[in-house]
């Protein structure tokens, strides 16, 4: 809470209370007394309504620095994957090389023109290894992958459009 906000909630919460002893002072009624009591009650479920808005701002946004930090530390250990297609002696292949950490419970899809799509799964490719499927031929139109980082932290899927380059790289959960 900024110290402006600060002041001003105290300068009210000052004049309340200096209107209820001047009111308690100047008259001796019973009456106004359980008056000015109720509304003192009331006046401060108000301020503690107040400050329950406060803390759960707080929360959420403790919640939110503590998404960003793990989203983070998950960015830092995501396998970095390449989509390449290599040919060989006539017949395409479809190639998904992973660098720095591994994947696990690999799926990945292989799309290509006028051809039915081509889908391969590995539980376990390690940083250095690559994973080949034969493909028809025709150009590549889209490559689908979907995997968790080494050690199951991280959930990705990535896709690489029709020149394979990777165009999306999204952190699931």
């Amino acid at each position: 809470m900024s110290p402006r906000i600060f002041s001003i909630y105290a300068v009210s919460v000052l004049g309340v209370v200096a209107l209820f002893a001047v009111f308690i002072l100047v008259r001796d009624h019973a009456g106004l007394i359980d008056a000015l009591s109720a509304a003192g009650t009331v006046a401060a479920a108000g301020f503690a309504a107040v400050a329950a808005l406060g803390s759960m701002r707080a929360a959420n946004e403790t919640r939110n620095v503590a998404r960003h930090s793990w989203e983070a530390a998950a960015r830092a250990r995501q396998p970095h994957i390449r989509a390449t297609v290599e040919d060989r002696d006539g017949q395409a292949y479809g190639v998904l090389h992973v660098d720095g950490t591994g994947a696990e419970d690999l799926t990945v899809v292989w799309s290509v023109q006028d051809a039915p799509a081509v889908s391969e799964q590995r539980a376990d490719l390690a940083a250095g290894d690559s994973l080949e499927v034969p493909l028809d031929p025709g150009p590549v139109t889209l490559v689908w992958a979907d995997y968790w980082d080494a050690g199951r932290q991280a959930h990705w899927r990535d896709v690489w459009g029709d020149d394979l380059h990777k165009s999306e790289s999204q952190l699931v959960g």
